[in-house]
């Protein structure tokens, strides 16, 4: 590669480490030739200013409840699908020639913007919108709540999550209210049950080192 263009900005990657975590909880290594336009991304920077590390995250991996030309359910977080320049970016779709084309039932994994409104409702406006195989695998994005220690699960919007013996990222960090987390399941959720396989805390950073930004790739 040897730059990278993040929502409108060139980045030097050429020393970059690329990780994705769209089709597993933990993040594995990946070719940068396979970043996408779209996809949604955290970077951060070495003391010479290059980019050193690249995480590729979709916001949702999950089946499609609901469907038309401008929308998505997913995982009960509706998805907006954008074609106006003037209301942001415009989404971008891979294995799909139209979003007419995406059925209720596909297995789809969303990169996009993630919005809450005044009630704690989160929503997506996608920017990426990626057809999957057949699978059982989950993930969710959104913010704490309702966490309790004890009975070892939160929710995120309607879904409920069972923490059990998830894999909690970075390591030693612990689960509160407020925090902005990526939850993946092996399994398929049961109703709006999500046992967690791993859980990473996006926001806020817990650790003292370099600060990872985000963006789109555009």
């Amino acid at each position: 590669f040897g730059s990278l263009i993040v929502d409108g900005v060139h980045h030097d990657d050429s020393v970059a480490n690329y990780m994705s975590e769209e089709d597993q909880g933990a993040a594995m290594v990946m070719a940068p030739t396979g970043a996408m336009l779209g996809q949604r991304l955290e970077y951060a920077y070495d003391t010479s200013g290059a980019m050193s590390s690249a995480l590729i995250s979709p916001e949702l991996v999950g089946i499609v409840t609901a469907a038309s030309a401008s929308s998505l359910t997913v995982l009960g977080t509706n998805v907006t699908i954008n074609g106006d320049t003037t209301l942001g970016p415009v989404t971008s779709l891979l294995g799909y020639a139209s979003p007419t084309a995406i059925q209720i039932g596909d297995r789809v994994a969303v990169y996009g913007l993630l919005k809450t409104d005044a009630q704690g409702t989160s929503s997506l406006q996608a920017t990426l919108i990626v057809q999957k195989s057949t699978g059982t695998g989950t993930r969710l994005t959104g913010y704490v709540s309702q966490f309790s220690a004890t009975n070892g699960r939160f929710l995120i919007g309607s879904n409920t999550i069972n923490v059990g013996s998830a894999v909690i990222s970075p390591t030693g960090a612990s689960l509160s209210n407020g925090q902005l987390v990526t939850v993946w399941s092996d399994t398929t959720p049961i109703g709006n049950v999500i046992t967690a396989s791993n859980i990473r805390i996006k926001l806020p950073p817990t650790d003292s080192g370099d600060r990872l930004l985000s963006g789109s790739i555009s």
